[in-house]
């Protein structure tokens, strides 16, 4: 198991020479050794046809999960997918919600009348033409799979959206589960990841994977592991642990194992908890933050740097703002929207500047 940040998941009992070269070749991976578990039950898709782009207006107040559904060739099996899908994600919220009784994945909603609020899932149908021939190199898969629905005319690329994806065609390996990346996008290759209605497998990965896009397990963290950056090696209950046992499931799986590494911690490195894509639950305002608008950043000849921002508009409002640097907090006790000298580690691009800093309540 090599690599970090990105994460395949293989449902092989050990890696060869082959898996190498993916990892090798998709620069920074993570894999996942597992087996076979248990058993998420299909649940009524509220949805009615089958779109080919994002239902406006959203139900989710605050930036969240798309799901797509993604087939090539004549293979359409979204009737079947639909409800498999959307039992997927009801079993993944109810797991979320037990690990962490104040945050809940915020997955794209549309107004579908139902009695399931996972139910109402704006649940995305699209037909891709282009991947056939890039997965006879499995590595070229995942990246292919993003330039289609990221380029026109399909143009998923919504900055207050991430994606999972549900492909269901042919790859060159029948070992590799699901792909995730910071990137803002997972996929999940469903014909390798339990196909049949009851699977446990499968929601283990897409937790998993939407782990990793949601930014998880940063460098700084104690028990990332050295083998296989982007896990964490200090539990094998943890979800982001490398490998699961064949009796693994998502109930039997932890969120974060001591809370010290990628989510809830206390550490002077990103957490997952602060994902604007999580929901809060834990008080009336349950939006994520705004984004502080007008980050600006006056340098001197000198090594310091001075940045302000205007305050988030929210309902009730963050209390408080983070700095980040390359990933790394470098101040969280920043109360107003006022100037703060920074030492950067060499001049900061422009581009980064807007990473800097983002709201926390």
């Amino acid at each position: 198991m090599r690599g970090c940040k990105q994460s395949i998941w293989r449902r092989c009992a050990q890696m060869g020479s082959g898996g190498t070269a993916v990892l090798a070749v998709l620069l920074t991976l993570a894999a996942l050794v597992v087996s076979e578990p248990a058993a998420s039950a299909p649940t009524r898709w509220c949805g009615t046809g089958a779109a080919g782009a994002d239902r406006r207006p959203d139900v989710a107040n605050g930036p969240s999960i798309h799901v797509i559904y993604a087939y090539s060739g004549a293979g359409d099996r979204f009737r079947e997918w639909a409800p498999r899908i959307v039992g997927d994600l009801a079993e993944i919220d109810s797991w979320w919600r037990a690990q962490d009784s104040t945050r809940a994945p915020r997955f794209d909603l549309h107004g579908f009348p139902c009695a399931s609020t996972v139910g109402r899932l704006d649940l995305t149908r699209v037909q891709l033409r282009r991947v056939g021939g890039a997965s006879a190199a499995q590595s070229a898969a995942f990246p292919s799979i993003l330039r289609e629905l990221t380029s026109a005319p399909l143009a998923f690329r919504d900055p207050h959206k991430l994606y999972l994806v549900y492909y269901d065609g042919a790859t060159a390996s029948a070992q590799i589960c699901g792909t995730g990346s910071e990137a803002r996008a997972a996929v999940i290759f469903v014909r390798n990841c339990g196909q049949e209605t009851n699977h446990g497998l499968r929601t283990l990965a897409v937790a998993h994977e939407l782990l990793h896009v949601l930014g998880a397990v940063p460098a700084a963290a104690p028990n990332v592991c050295p083998a296989s950056p982007g896990h964490v090696c200090d539990s094998p209950a943890d979800l982001l642990y490398p490998t699961v046992t064949s009796r693994q499931a998502l109930a039997g799986s932890v969120l974060d194992a001591g809370r010290d590494d990628y989510y809830g911690h206390t550490g002077l490195w990103s957490d997952a908890q602060d994902s604007p894509f999580l929901e809060r639950l834990d008080g009336a305002d349950r939006a994520a933050p705004a984004p502080p608008a007008d980050l600006g950043m006056r340098a001197d000849e000198g090594a310091t740097a001075t940045l302000s921002w205007q305050a988030s508009t929210d309902d009730v409002g963050p209390g408080g703002y983070r700095l980040y640097r390359d990933g790394r907090l470098l101040r969280s006790d920043l109360r107003q929207a006022r100037g703060y000298d920074v030492q950067p580690a060499g001049r900061p691009r422009s581009t980064q500047r807007a990473r800097w800093m983002r709201s926390g309540t």
